[in-house]
């Protein structure tokens, strides 16, 4: 018998795939944080089978049956296995903290930016960027619906940028354009010597 033969062989783990590894939270819930009660499942981009998953076992029209879900009820599920588990676990995961990232933002945005009390949709110069709900930007980013608040969150830096325009017109020009965006109206009907200025406080 050679030395080779003789000698304990060495055996080295295969690493474990994340459906695999996840097998071993079985008892566990299956996702590590909470599920935020604003965020709508049906917004998460998850895999068709995920979705059937989650509707089989209420989470899809109740998010807080996902603080209840464990590893092994998930997997007990026939159509499941281990893609659909790593589905669920990583795409959930991801949209929590990009829904937690923005709802931080948009709460230091409110503090912060005195515009945001000031403009809604129904003034037209924002009637573009602005979610089309009857709510200054202030209100919807402290207590909006989810889908207004992420319309919010994605039209923030066009919001400023027009902010950044307006300002630096002349008082007459933004008065202007107010009244034209606001009513068809191009031009205002005052006297040829009377400016528009003359409406506004100089401070």
């Amino acid at each position: 018998m050679s030395d080779d033969e003789t000698k304990p062989q060495t055996v080295v783990p295969t690493p474990l795939s994340r459906g695999a590894s996840l097998a071993y939270r079985g008892h566990m819930a299956i996702l590590a944080q909470p599920w935020p009660t604003d965020l709508d499942p049906k917004r998460v981009p998850y895999r068709t089978r995920t979705i059937t998953t989650l509707q089989r076992m209420g989470a899809w029209d109740d998010p807080a049956r996902f603080a209840e879900l464990t590893v092994d009820e998930v997997a007990g599920f026939w159509v499941t296995g281990p893609v659909t588990i790593t589905d669920l676990v990583d795409t959930s995961e991801a949209a929590i903290g990009w829904h937690l990232n923005e709802s931080r933002q948009l709460a230091a945005a409110a503090e912060t930016e005195s515009w945001m009390r000031q403009v809604w949709h129904r003034d037209r110069r924002f009637a573009d960027l602005a979610p089309r709900v009857d709510a200054t930007v202030y209100e919807i980013a402290v207590a909006g619906h989810h889908d207004d608040q992420r319309h919010l969150y994605q039209s923030l830096p066009a919001l400023r940028e027009r902010l950044v325009e307006l300002r630096a017109e002349s008082r007459d020009a933004a008065l202007i354009r107010y009244v034209s965006t606001n009513t068809g109206q191009n031009r205002l009907r005052t006297p040829g010597c009377f400016k528009a200025s003359t409406f506004l406080n100089r401070t």
